[in-house]
């Protein structure tokens, strides 16, 4: 489930014919992607594929904190399935973070703490012992990780795709999106004075919407009632930022609203850490 904020997997619901995506249409060349403002979309339910984001961290190339990285310690913390999934996203998208600014050692011990986690949740679907054995042998090549990285994590995509499990799909989806929104948001000094940084949160309005679009009809999903309740949650979390980003929509992105709309997500983000509720 490596470096998956990069390319937001395909919605394992609806019609079952053949939509699943591979890495290449993450890169705008398949049928089911098409690009719509500075994001890439999956069509079906328009995902947000913050693609462009961590292109910009990478041509950008930031000093790395490791601080701002969700803790990999005591990975036994999270109580609940919906937990694991949220942080295996967020993790997805700190392990992003790490191979593209070249930390090869940390990108190790992220990859093992989405392993752990994927176990944990019984969808380690693309960790073989060879794909493994293919990231070890080209940690030295950053271009080669962010590639199997890829593979491995649309072999599990398609893995939660071919056995209807959507219980933990959109919790999975939902952390790492969060998470490459808040890396980019911290990672830069002054972040609300950076005109390219306040872009990328900017355009992430259109992501609200449809995020909020998807959790309601995964909810309409009979398969996944045992979690409404804690799609709800997503959902009403998700809604407070939407009224955030209608105020950028009539305002445009000022600091005063960055700052708001920063603080949002922060809180969002924290919820899922470390408390279980």
């Amino acid at each position: 489930m490596l470096l998956a904020t990069a390319i937001i997997l395909v919605s394992c619901q609806g019609n079952k014919q053949d939509t699943s995506l591979n890495p290449a249409d993450s890169l705008g060349t398949g049928s089911n992607i098409l690009q719509e403002g500075q994001s890439l979309v999956y069509t079906k339910y328009k995902l947000p594929l913050p693609v462009e984001m961590y292109k910009f961290v990478k041509e950008s190339n930031p000093e790395f904190k490791r601080e701002i990285l969700n803790s990999i310690e005591d990975l036994d913390r999270f109580p609940k399935n919906v937990d694991k999934a949220v942080n295996l996203g967020m993790y997805s998208a700190d392990l992003a973070y790490c191979t593209i600014l070249g930390k090869k050692e940390l990108a190790i011990e992220y990859f093992r703490a989405t392993q752990k986690l994927a176990e944990s949740l019984h969808i380690a679907e693309g960790y073989s012992e060879a794909m493994i054995e293919r990231f070890n042998n080209n940690l030295d090549n950053n271009d080669s990780l962010y590639q199997i990285s890829n593979s491995i994590y649309w072999k599990t995509c398609n893995y939660l795709e071919a056995n209807e499990d959507v219980n933990v799909l959109p919790f999975i989806i939902f952390g790492s999106w969060l998470e490459s929104v808040y890396l980019t948001m911290h990672t830069y000094e002054n972040p609300a004075e950076n005109q390219e940084v306040l872009e990328q949160v900017a355009v992430q309005a259109k992501s609200v919407d449809n995020l909020i679009e998807y959790m309601y009809q995964t909810m309409l999903d009979m398969k996944v009632f045992n979690v409404n309740a804690d799609i709800q949650r997503v959902s009403n979390s998700l809604k407070d930022l939407k009224v955030s980003y209608d105020k950028v929509r009539v305002e445009g992105m000022t600091s005063l609203l960055f700052d708001e709309i920063k603080r949002k997500y922060d809180n969002l983000r924290d919820q899922y850490l470390f408390e279980p509720y």
